[in-house]
């Protein structure tokens, strides 16, 4: 009998522990959340589209916990949050909105949890006292995977803000993907072309430089085929280039020129003796064939550059990605 007890008291505190961990682990997955929002919406803010001076004050409408170990905290945590985004005195929390309210309706009982933003307006206007109106009201909504957030205009509705959060931004990076997954439909639909300019700068310890004007196509957007202009390696030469993407690489992208040397070329067509003329007199042969690395440096316009050559040439530099200098090129 004395067993059993022990047994059983084991088993009551390794369940009450786990349970502990578990509730532990969700408040910090949904801590992680509001941090990756803040970070998130924080450009947003400094750059105007969500400033308080715009949209503020913000109204916390709705704060939703989604497991009864949150409860109490998530609240409390969802205020914070919007606080230190948005700056102290421009958040409000509409403790009335988020109770349930019974009416009678027609001799009959209706339970509402659900606030129209005229409902909104005026209990803001009832309960703020002489502070200024909200012109935003904001619903955080806990989810087991993180935090899902909405801001709306009070005024006319319009959304200012809706996004998913989780502490890896899982959620985020998938709405991303459908969203660039739409544009990119869209743009085909409409056969606009997606132009890409490289200027590729050779340095070490041969020289090369060459424009590339490309553009991207395939299923999933990771070739590049167009033209070049070379000025060294060879010198005054035009061409063909094709790229191929590799993003298990970093975006590493490889691929080959062919460049027909105009100097040689023309030479070739002027000389009259029939005889053709020395390859030593050429400063290169009329075809060179060219393999380029190019491996782009995150959140810049630059990327490391290598290439080698047909001409025993080899060279690493850098390579300037997207430039607009030409008023022709998009």
């Amino acid at each position: 009998m004395t067993t059993t007890i022990h047994i059983l008291r084991a088993l009551l505190c390794l369940g009450l522990t786990l349970g502990s961990l578990s509730a532990f682990a969700q408040r910090e997955r949904t801590e992680q959340a509001f941090e990756r929002m803040e970070e998130t919406l924080a450009p947003l803010v400094e750059e105007g589209q969500l400033a308080p001076q715009g949209i503020g004050p913000v109204l916390l409408v709705g704060a939703t916990p989604a497991f009864e170990e949150t409860r109490a905290w998530f609240p409390v945590g969802a205020l914070e949050s919007l606080t230190r985004l948005f700056g102290p005195g421009q958040v409000r929390v509409c403790e009335a909105c988020m109770n349930p309210r019974v009416h009678a309706v027609d001799g009959r009982l209706e339970h509402n949890t659900v606030l129209s933003l005229p409902e909104i307006a005026r209990l803001d206007e009832e309960l703020r006292g002489r502070g200024p109106p909200a012109r935003s009201a904001a619903w955080l909504e806990e989810t087991p995977g993180g935090l899902a957030v909405r801001i709306l205009s009070i005024d006319n509705g319009q959304v200012l803000y809706a996004g998913n959060f989780d502490g890896q931004l899982q959620e985020r990076t998938r709405t991303a993907e459908l969203y660039n997954y739409t544009l990119e439909l869209g743009r085909r639909l409409r056969g606009e072309s997606l132009t890409h300019i490289f200027l590729d700068l050779g340095m070490v310890p041969n020289q090369h430089l060459s424009l590339d004007i490309t553009e991207q196509f395939g299923p999933d957007n990771l070739n590049l085929a167009g033209f070049t202009m070379s000025l060294v390696d060879p010198v005054a030469g035009i061409g063909i280039v094709y790229y191929r993407v590799i993003p298990l690489l970093w975006d590493l992208t490889i691929g080959v020129q062919a460049v027909m040397s105009t100097i040689t070329a023309i030479a070739t067509a002027l000389d009259t003796t029939g005889n053709g003329i020395p390859s030593s007199q050429l400063l290169d042969p009329i075809l060179t064939g060219v393999v380029v690395l190019r491996w782009p440096i995150p959140t810049t316009n630059f990327a490391v550059f290598g290439s080698a050559s047909t001409n025993f040439a080899f060279t690493v530099g850098v390579s300037l990605i997207n430039v607009s200098f030409l008023p022709i090129i998009p």
